[in-house]
């Protein structure tokens, strides 16, 4: 009745808690119904009857890892027996979901996915690297080459002229790339500095060859571009993936900031739920904050939980997700968190006075801290909420 009432089908389905489920419906026979039900006993499951009762055609776990961000599922228009699971890699079956090999895309997590009804040979995949054509079934499949689909999360700029860009690109490497080059930007003007798809990245004005970019779980690397050396200069040697957070000793964000100083380049910031420092280039670190944060241990479990752990760090919360030092005062330093502190420190991190603005939103993440180049008591802060179901924007000033 045009979803005026429903029923709910649960015969053939596991019982208990269940989360993400994915549900599409045969066109060339609409009684045939696939569900893809995350759950402790999940998987594919088919029903011939519209519903009325499912069964599970297979349990493979590749179908349905990290269900939170994939469980994509699509049935071919022509073809009852064709089924099309979009995860890290793009799944087809040809036998009604009971067994599926990979179709080779351009790039890796796939998230959606059109089916031409008047040809399913033509299709339009989009991943985690753009869109893609293809006109057979998925043999080849047009380049993504031609599409500025990077998705850069944090843009550091430095002094060279011209000047140079420089962030990290969602499941690519971080990049640098010139702000102007004789011809246009092009491919071969770019190069990988150091971090990964992760990176915040922060360039050392003496010698831009060099750069420290993060990566997951705390780890920071030193790339020298002149001499295509890579060094990894982690404060703590964590594997922070597939753990709890609770049980790290250093907490870290997906971007954590890295920050050289504007007064000494010789002084190298790294945030997690700490301010660390390092004077050395990232051989030695030392802890110049106590825990910035709120701490609280109710929010520091394992990701995904409970029935599809995630094991990739993204989800660390509790940590420190801006940072900057003055550009007008040596050793003014400011950091914000991601469960709504704001804390600043006058004297190198020696002490910290909590300074977060009355009217934070609770649980608020202090996405960014601009200071004014101009008026050395400025200060702005962008905060977001969206995690609560709270879009709207919140900016504060301090001046």
């Amino acid at each position: 009745d045009g979803g005026n009432t429903w029923l709910e089908l649960t015969e053939g389905l596991p019982e208990g808690i269940k989360g993400r489920i994915a549900v599409t419906v045969s066109p060339a026979a609409p009684n045939r119904v696939w569900a893809l039900v995350e759950h402790d006993e999940g998987g594919l499951f088919r029903s011939d009857n519209g519903g009325g009762k499912f069964r599970l055609v297979t349990p493979e776990r590749e179908l349905r890892q990290r269900a939170w961000y994939y469980t994509h599922l699509e049935a071919d228009p022509q073809d009852a027996n064709t089924v099309y699971v979009l995860n890290v890699m793009f799944w087809k079956s040809i036998d009604g979901g009971s067994s599926f090999r990979p179709v080779r895309t351009p790039h890796g997590d796939n998230h959606a996915l059109w089916i031409n009804p008047d040809d399913p040979n033509n299709m339009i995949e989009g991943n985690d690297g753009g869109a893609n054509i293809t006109f057979n079934g998925g043999r080849t499949w047009s380049t993504q080459q031609n599409q500025p689909t990077s998705e850069i999360y944090r843009v550091t700029v430095d002094d060279q002229q011209p000047y140079w860009l420089y962030g990290g690109q969602q499941d690519n490497s971080a990049i640098a790339i010139p702000s102007r080059s004789p011809g246009g930007i092009a491919w071969r003007d770019w190069y990988a500095p150091a971090g990964c798809e992760t990176a915040t990245v922060a360039v050392d004005p003496r010698n831009p060859e060099i750069t420290y970019g993060g990566c997951y779980g705390g780890s920071i690397g030193r790339h020298d571009h002149g001499l295509e050396t890579d060094q990894e200069v982690m404060a703590w040697p964590q594997m922070a993936v597939g753990q709890q957070a609770k049980d790290l000793k250093y907490r870290f964000q997906w971007n954590s900031p890295i920050r050289l100083s504007p007064h000494d380049p010789s002084v190298l910031y790294h945030c997690a739920n700490v301010v660390l420092k390092s004077t050395d280039e990232g051989k030695s670190w030392s802890e110049i904050s106590p825990d910035l944060t709120r701490d609280d241990e109710s929010r520091q479990g394992y990701a995904g939980e409970p029935i599809t752990r995630d094991n990739t760090g993204v989800e660390v919360y509790g940590t420190i997700f801006a940072f900057e030092e003055s550009p007008h005062t040596e050793g003014l330093l400011w950091a914000g968190s991601d469960d709504g502190l704001v804390h600043i420190s006058s004297d190198r991190g020696a002490v910290w006075n909590d300074v977060t603005p009355a009217a934070m939103p609770e649980w608020g993440t202090v996405n960014a801290i601009e200071l004014s180049a101009h008026d050395p008591g400025r200060a702005l802060i962008a905060v977001h909420r969206y995690r609560e179901n709270d879009f709207r924007p919140y900016i504060f000033r301090t001046d």
